[in-house]
């Protein structure tokens, strides 16, 4: 079976009921087929384990994030070449972690909010 590269988007909430923040992580990934959530998550934390036991810069963020390492860390992180070829050896190519917080959500339109009037 041929590997083949899939494009794959993730929504990583923060679970908090004081803030909206979330990341939307995107990769490109190398794969007999397309990987979910559960799949991409462990190729990502093995790579990144691999960081933290391999090199100074891997070790010194598992660190300084008090040993609780998260998207918001790993976001902060990038660029980073020596990341991002040991992400490659595990099929993660392109790794884009974009944050974004809020402190409240918005209170007068949602996603489902109808933004067209009815002609009537």
């Amino acid at each position: 079976m041929t590997t083949k590269e899939w494009l794959v988007e993730f929504i990583v909430r923060r679970n908090s009921t004081d803030e909206l923040t979330y990341a939307v992580v995107k990769a490109r990934v190398e794969a007999h087929e397309r990987p979910g959530e559960r799949a991409f998550l462990a190729l990502l934390t093995k790579a990144l384990t691999e960081w933290k036991r391999t090199t100074a810069d891997g070790k010194g963020e598992w660190e300084s994030s008090v040993e609780d390492f998260n998207v918001g860390d790993l976001s902060n992180c990038l660029p980073c070449a020596v990341l991002e070829k040991i992400l490659a050896k595990h099929g993660i190519h392109k790794l884009i972690v974009e944050t974004n917080s809020e402190d409240q959500e918005c209170r007068y339109w949602s996603y489902d909010t109808v933004l067209m009037d009815d002609d009537e």
